[in-house]
């Protein structure tokens, strides 16, 4: 249980039986991913960690350790104590990283399923302009959640699952205490409790409940740090290949492509986009969680108040459309908030790059003038964004002392119950539990918002045309004796001619009457030779394509014949310099 089995064993995807089980479900391509897990496990890197990066021989890995050990982060002890006792740690003293989680790996799988994503949204977006779709009624039939979306939970659900399975865990053992506490104080009170069906002693009585008001919070606890490490661990996987993919992306863009986004707007991709919907992993399960939680408590509300917790719950009813509304006035302001930001950074971004320009002509209060009066702006949206968030915060926090309120005011005042402890103290507990739901489900709501906007505008981003760079093969005849004579020097070809008629004539310039060195500034691909097959490239940027062969043969017979043909000349030019003079018929040369 502490040791566990060794990372070759194990396999070095750091996935238990629950990641494996629900890796099924999340991932298209789980024996594949698994498969080569195993082999990067038996071939470690030349580093001497598995899976690459630097060289750990300190610690072990988190798969390497049993369950207690993961459960009680024992795998991460030797680190703490080394940070004790270094004063400087070094990147070779960190815990080796499972590669599953490396950004490397990840980015691999998540652009196999992006690419097929961005081909289904290309082809609905074609059916809209076949439809004739107004922007209106690209906006109505436009999917909540933008295509993007799957390929993350393609590459990373089951990581997302296996956190949510720890997630549920905890929230049905937190039910338990609010129960566990009233019958303990039923049993102190003398009256029937739930552990009266057990011939047993009352000592004994009072051991198992404090034993169970002891393990349950320790369980929740634990449940509760299993969930945080993989929904941590799903944000950064997300963040990393996101951040990746835009990288590679802005790589292989186009022209026309280019032209789409600016260099401020690829930044905020890689860095804001990309941690927002990192970010939301820490709370994406609270949409269901709230909603759980909110119905369990307010059930064992009316097991205990009866239905005086009907009132409560009608409180709890008419704050969920206030929700939607918030939610909707958040998201506009932050999509606007967002394109003030790229308009700020590409600002910042040109006078970085143009600082040379700037200073000469000395614009820089200007520039600075409209940087500030867009961050003005930009402020002015985020103090918008902040006090929505503080109202709706403000409004969601005062909900469960209303709901307590409404509540004990019908069980005592109309339906005239005694107010007992074992009532009372149990009531108070689901009342205070029922506070996380409330609270985080309106910032769990924003940070969707977030969310979404910032998938889709990487979705856009990564719809931008990109430059297909294709290699294409050429057949052609071949006639050698047409390739030796292509590149031989010729006089319409360019190079020397040489008069044999004039040789008896001239005796003193070594037989050579006359020179004619002529260029062919753009040779035929005929003319430069051929080969049984020529490659040529293609470059398609955009809606215009530009061709551009490169036959590698006429290039190499080319530079040949023009070494031949250079060390012909100067030979020549030694000839004429020592004849002094060219002799008859030479009227019509020509020098380079």
């Amino acid at each position: 249980l502490f040791a566990g089995r060794t990372g070759r064993e194990r396999g070095i995807s750091d996935m238990g039986v629950t990641d494996k089980v629900f890796r099924s479900f999340g991932v298209s391509e789980y024996k594949r991913v698994a498969q080569v897990d195993d082999e990067r496990a038996s071939s470690p890197s030349p580093e001497g960690r598995p899976g690459g990066g630097h060289a750990s021989h300190q610690f072990k890995g988190r798969n390497e350790h049993g369950i207690i050990g993961k459960v009680l982060y024992l795998w991460v002890t030797p680190f703490l104590r080394l940070g004790l006792e270094k004063e400087k740690l070094d990147l070779d003293d960190l815990l080796p990283l499972p590669p599953a989680y490396l950004a490397s790996n990840n980015a691999q799988r998540f652009e196999h399923e992006l690419e097929r994503a961005m081909d289904g949204e290309e082809a609905r977006l074609a059916r809209l302009e076949d439809d004739f779709a107004t922007p209106e009624e690209r906006k109505k039939r436009e999917p909540f959640l933008p295509a993007l979306t799957w390929p993350l939970w393609r590459c990373f659900g089951a990581t997302i699952l296996t956190g949510s399975f720890f997630k549920l865990l905890n929230d049905l053992i937190q039910f338990l205490p609010a129960i566990v506490l009233g019958g303990f104080l039923r049993y102190i009170a003398g009256k029937p409790h739930y552990l009266s069906g057990f011939n047993l002693s009352d000592d004994e009585y009072g051991v198992i409940y404090c034993f169970l008001m002891f393990t349950l919070p320790v369980l929740r606890t634990l449940c509760e740090q299993v969930y945080f490490y993989y929904a941590q661990a799903s944000g950064i996987c997300i963040k990393g290949s996101l951040s990746t993919s835009v990288y590679r992306k802005t790589m292989r863009l186009s022209a026309a492509g280019r032209d789409g986004g600016t260099t401020g707007e690829v930044l905020n991709h890689m860095q804001l986009d990309a941690q927002r919907v990192g970010d939301l992993m820490l709370f994406i399960n609270v949409l269901w969680s709230g909603v759980l939680q909110t119905v369990g408590y307010m059930a064992l509300l009316y097991y205990y108040l009866g239905w005086a917790a009907v009132g409560g719950f009608t409180i709890m009813v008419v704050l969920v459309p206030l929700q939607k509304y918030f939610f909707k006035v958040i998201a506009a302001l932050r999509g606007d908030q967002m394109k003030l930001t790229d308009r700020r950074v590409k600002l910042q971004n040109e006078a970085l790059s143009g600082v040379k320009i700037l200073k000469l002509n000395a614009w820089e209060d200007p520039l600075r003038e409209e940087v500030e009066q867009v961050r003005g702006e930009e402020i002015k949206k985020g103090a918008k964004i902040a006090n929505v968030n503080a109202v709706n915060m403000s409004i969601m926090n005062t909900g469960p002392t209303l709901v307590a309120l409404a509540a004990f005011g019908i069980y005592a005042g109309i339906m005239r119950k005694p107010m007992v402890p074992e009532v009372i103290f149990p009531a108070l507990t689901l009342f205070s539990l029922l506070r996380f739901p409330v609270m985080f489900y309106p910032r769990c709501l924003s940070l969707c918002a977030d969310a979404i906007v910032a998938l889709r505008r990487l979705q856009k981003y990564f719809l931008l045309p990109e430059a297909a760079a294709t290699t294409m093969e050429l057949p052609t005849d071949v006639d050698r004796t047409e390739r030796a004579g292509a590149g031989a020097v010729a006089a319409n070809g360019g190079g020397m001619e040489h008069d044999d008629d004039d040789d008896e004539d001239d005796d003193d310039d070594d037989g050579i009457s006359s020179i004619s060195v002529g260029t062919d500034p753009s040779p035929s691909p005929g003319s430069l030779g051929h080969q049984p097959h020529i490659l040529a490239s293609y470059i398609l940027s955009g809606r215009a394509s530009t061709r551009t062969w490169t036959p590698l043969s006429a290039l190499e017979s080319s530079a040949s014949e023009l070494t031949r043909s250079s060390t012909a000349l100067g030979a020549t030019r030694s000839s004429l310099s020592g004849g002094g003079a060219v002799g008859a018929g030479t009227s019509d040369t020509s020098y380079p």
